[in-house]
């Protein structure tokens, strides 16, 4: 390279520049030396070149270093400062490769002894420490290591002068005049990399590619290698300890009780650990099975049986499972425990348990002890408290064979035990052929029980093999030892019923099999029409109340209102206002209106009372309907005077013509009596029809009669004593009422008797208004039977106690109700002096709200308030009184409803008929009844009500209440209480009020009866 230099005058100075200076190759330490001249000033400038040529690179940087390079930098001028001081000159600046090595201008006439000194053969070390030597390169050197970054160096200096200085030049530097001269001496030392450690020839690289290699040192040490963070030397191939990864950039985490890092490029970090460390813990911590602060080894545990007691604070023993054996390293259960899993034995008393893993934990008894009881009791043919074998029962019977047992035998029945079951007991017969006792005929079972009756609609399963269970006939329930019929059947032979449309039969013995309908149908037409009331397809109820009418009923029904006779028709509330010319509050029609259209032909003022209207007629009228004007009195008298004698007279004749007529057609046949069949024979006169009713019974009494055109007879619903009663349609006012009808057993023509049952009967039933009792509307008599027409209810009492579907009592609340309720009807019975004499669930009747309605008189009969006597001894015997037994009902009297009403309040406690379990026939039990014979009260039965019953079938008639003294009792809050509160002994004196109220919240609600007492409080 070519050095150029320029130099100026006056303030520019000397500019020299030295460039490319090649560093050669060699060994050890080396020195170059650079030297430029001016030789020429033209007065601006003196261009300076190089004295020496240039020079090879000075290493290979691929395969060498560069150990040390240092510079010394001389300068050599004419005249640093002239004689007059009339300049200076300077050193302004000196780099390396661009790097400045100067801190501050040099002055190198600074250092001159004289003015003018040195001369020109003297050089000046630039760089410090500073002096004047003769040969260049003796001065301080600095080092340019870091400035080098490649094989060349380029070297600049500047210095300068200013002032007046000579054109010519005086000194001359090896034969050449120069005005200015600058050398520069390098030393340097090169090393092959080669020698370093890690060296890959492929690539050029050293220390493995991760270090920097050392240069050596004077003392001829080899080359070394600097490595990274991470890497070990000498090479930087490996990572340090305690450092991993690729890059050994990650440092390992300590690692206890002698484990080592797993370290290097390939490690992962984690601990490499003495045999039982857990690595996991760093080996912290010993590994599962492993114990003690030296991680031994556990023993075998059986696991899951048990586990060791591992771990760095553990002791290596066993921790087992309940039940299982530590010393047996958990291999085997310990005493008392049996089974895989070890479970605790149950205690064997006197017995040993089999434990074991292989054991079943059974009990291993002594001789005689059962292991099926834990040895707490004998085995079979054991007893006695050491279980003492037993002697043989042959067949017949079992040993007494328990801690407590005697060692007999307890012989099958029919075996006596004396003889060890070898011989027949009294009453039993052995049977060559089975080689057995037996027993008698009509005997049932194991114990040759008596069979039920179940003649004659079936027979009993008997003998040694048989149940005791009735076979019956077709149509009668085995579940009442063929006494009722089954689902389905119905009537006194159980014949099977008919079907019902909307509903369902009347399907018991006492039944009618005839359909009981669902809400809106009719019975009378097998349900398969809708009932008084009710319209259209669904039968639905009609819309509003007729009031005094009756509603379009039936499935062709329109629901709309018919009004009776003098009700008028309004499209709001119909049949609630009379029609013109009728007076309230009956709207019986006023006289005079139907002839002339005026209310009593104007003559009078209309009025009405509870049976018709009548007039009161004006001054001077008179008459029905005040259609008689009253003449004078004188003329009056003639006239009436001349009607009187006329009057009579033709009221004579007729009355004799009449008399004739009709014994001359009695007795011929001719007349209406004739052709209405009605026969008179020695004063008998027989009635046929309606018409010969209509004429022999009072004015009264035609009122209750009904025409038989007027009832269709729909179904069954049940029978007595005195009749069958029949689900019936009324036809009557334009709609249909369902009633029930009872038709009597006996035919009845006799005029006498009819003339007396309308005067007891009909006088009695017509009398008893009561919403606990029966309504009655009338009679009918057709073909020569009478029939009675009473309010109907779809169900009774008995339904309910007999219900397979519901056992156990009724509920409290329904209980007391029904009972309050019958208690209520039979007291107003009796203060009407009517006495029933057949009052049973049968004959409680219940409505659709559950409300009680007694019925069935037909062994009622009005009593003479002066005696007691009755004229017929009839009723149920389960409820009749025994006085009705002995006395033949001539001393009975209301007492004997009492009675039947305690064995009532059994039946609906109990649920089941009293005496059922007997077996007995009507003449044996109330024989058995005279005799004291009382149903059992069942033992949930509350004392309160317990008591009653007791009061009401008390033997001595005086003794028990009556209906009055029973209401007061039901309104004692403890009555159904399970807990026995004896109440207190009160006489109270009780007179019932005609007038009882009524009350009642809803029709599930219980009802009550507020029956004034003597002080008219209640």
């Amino acid at each position: 390279m070519i050095l150029v230099g320029i130099f100026k005058c006056g303030m520019t100075g000397i500019l020299l520049s030295l460039l490319a200076l090649p560093l050669a190759l060699a060994s050890g330490e080396l020195h170059q030396s650079i030297l430029a001249v001016c030789t020429t000033w033209d007065g601006v400038r003196c261009p300076m070149v190089s004295s020496a040529n240039p020079l090879l690179e000075l290493f290979d940087a691929s395969e060498q270093t560069l150990c040390k390079a240092s510079v010394a930098v001389s300068v050599k001028q004419i005249d640093w400062q002239s004689n007059l001081i009339t300049g200076k000159g300077l050193v302004r600046s000196v780099k390396i490769n661009q790097n400045e090595l100067l801190t501050s201008l040099i002055y190198p006439s600074d250092a001159y002894v004289a003015p003018n000194y040195p001369h020109c053969d003297d050089w000046y070390d630039v760089l410090p420490p500073h002096g004047n030597y003769i040969l260049p390169g003796h001065g301080g050197q600095r080092s340019i290591l870091p400035y080098i970054t490649n094989a060349s160096v380029f070297f600049e200096i500047q210095f300068e002068w200013t002032g007046d200085h000579s054109q010519h030049h005086d000194c001359s530097y090896g034969g050449i005049s120069f005005v200015g001269l600058a050398q520069m001496d390098l030393y340097y030392e090169v090393q092959d990399d080669n020698a370093c450690p890690g060296w890959n020839d492929n690539d050029k690289t050293w220390c493995s590619g991760h270090g920097e290699c050392e240069c050596a040192g004077k003392d001829g040490a080899n080359r070394t290698c600097l490595c990274h963070s991470g890497y070990a030397p000498p090479d930087c191939s490996n990572c340090l300890d305690n450092y991993y990864g690729i890059a050994c950039n990650l440092q390992c985490e300590a690692c206890f009780n002698g484990g080592s890092c797993d370290s290097g490029p390939f490690g992962d970090g984690s601990c490499i650990c003495p045999p039982g460390f857990d690595p996991k813990t760093r080996c912290a911590t010993c590994l599962p099975q492993y114990y003690g602060a030296a991680c031994q080894k556990c023993p075998y545990c059986h696991y899951p049986n048990g586990e060791c007691n591992d771990g760095i604070q553990g002791n290596g023993l066993c921790s087992c499972a309940v039940g299982f054996n530590a010393s047996l390293n958990c291999s085997d259960c310990m005493n008392s425990f049996f089974g895989p899993t070890c479970q605790p034995c149950e205690s064997c008393h006197t017995g040993q348990c089999n434990h074991g893993r292989h054991g079943d934990g059974n009990c291993i008894c002594q001789e005689g002890f059962s292991a099926d009881t834990r040895c707490t009791k004998c085995s079979t043919n054991y007893f006695g408290s050491n279980c003492t074998r037993c002697a043989s029962c042959h067949g017949h019977g079992y040993c007494n064979d328990t801690l407590a047992g005697d060692g007999q035998c307890l012989c099958e029945t029919g075996y006596t035990k004396a003889s060890r079951c070898v011989r027949c007991d009294d009453g039993w017969d052995f049977n060559p052929t089975t080689m057995s006792c037996q027993c008698a005929p009509e005997h049932f079972g194991p114990f040759c029980r008596s069979c039920p009756i179940c003649k004659p609609h079936g027979r009993c399963n008997a003998g040694n093999d048989g149940d005791g269970h009735c076979t019956c006939n077709p149509g009668w329930s085995e579940s009442t030892n063929c006494v009722s019929c089954m689902s389905g059947y119905f009537g006194l032979e159980c014949q099977l019923c008919r079907r019902c449309g909307k509903g369902r039969c009347d399907d018991s013995l006492h039944g009618t099999g005839a359909c009981i309908c669902h809400e809106g149908w009719s019975p009378n037409s097998d349900c398969f029409d809708c009932a008084d009331g009710y319209y259209g397809d669904n039968c639905i109820p009609c819309p509003q109340d007729c009031g005094h009418g009756t509603c379009s009923s039936g499935l062709v029904g329109s629901g709309a209102c018919s009004c009776h006779a003098g009700w008028a028709l309004t499209q709001v509330n119909p049949c609630t206002t009379c029609l013109p010319g009728h007076i309230p509050p009956h709207c019986f029609p006023c006289p005079g209106y139907t002839e002339t259209g005026l209310v009593c032909n104007s003559h009078g003022t209309c009025v009405s009372d509870d049976t018709q209207a009548s007039c009161v007629c004006d001054p001077r009228f008179s008459g029905h309907g005040c259609e008689v004007y009253d003449f004078p009195l004188a003329m009056v008298c003639a006239l009436g005077m001349i009607a009187l004698s006329t009057l009579g007279f033709c009221m004579c004749t007729m009355r004799r013509l009449a008399r004739n007529s009709r014994h001359s057609q009695l007795y011929r046949g001719f007349g209406p009596y004739s052709r209405r069949n009605s026969t008179f024979v020695g004063g008998y006169v027989e009635i046929s029809d309606m018409s010969d009713l209509e004429f022999f019974v009072s004015a009264d009494s035609r009122d209750w009669l009904i025409p038989f055109e007027a009832l269709t007879l729909q179904r069954e619903v049940g029978n007595g004593t005195s009749g069958q009663v029949f689900q019936s349609l009324y036809h009557s006012g334009g709609g249909n009422s369902i009633v029930a009808v009872k038709r009597l057993y006996s035919p009845v023509t006799g005029q006498e008797y009819f003339q007396s049952f309308f005067r007891r009967e009909v006088s009695i039933l017509s009398k008893l208004h009561h919403p606990n009792v029966v309504r009655f509307y009338g009679v009918s008599y057709y073909n020569r039977v009478l029939y009675i027409v009473t309010d109907f209810c779809p169900t009774s009492l008995n339904v309910l106690i007999e219900n397979p579907n519901s056992k156990g009592p009724f509920e409290p609340s329904f209980l007391l109700k029904i009972i309050t309720q019958i208690t209520s009807g039979m007291g107003f019975l009796h203060s009407r002096n009517v006495v029933h004499r057949d009052l049973k669930p049968a004959n409680v009747l219940l409505n659709e709200t559950d409300d009680v309605n007694i019925c069935d008189f037909g062994l009622s009969r009005l009593i003479d308030p002066e005696q007691t006597s009755m004229t017929a001894e009839v009723g149920t015997p389960s409820y009749m009184a025994p006085e009705m037994a002995t006395m033949g009902g001539t001393q009975c009297s209301t007492k004997g409803d009492v009675y039947s009403y305690g064995i009532l309040l059994y039946s609906m406690w109990s649920r089941s008929k009293p005496y059922g379990d007997q077996g007995m026939n009507p003449f044996q039990l109330m024989t058995a009844v005279v005799s004291g014979l009382r149903p059992v009260i069942p033992i949930n039965c509350p004392p309160g009500l317990a008591r009653l019953m007791r009061q009401c079938w008390d033997a001595n008639p005086l003794n028990r209440p009556s209906f009055p003294e029973i209401s007061l009792q039901l309104q004692d809050p403890s009555l159904l209480s399970l807990i026995d509160e004896e109440p207190p002994v009160v006489a109270v004196a009780v007179a019932l009020d005609r007038n009882t109220t009524r009350f009642r919240a809803n029709s599930k609600d219980e009802m009550y009866y507020v029956e004034p007492n003597a002080t008219g409080v209640s």
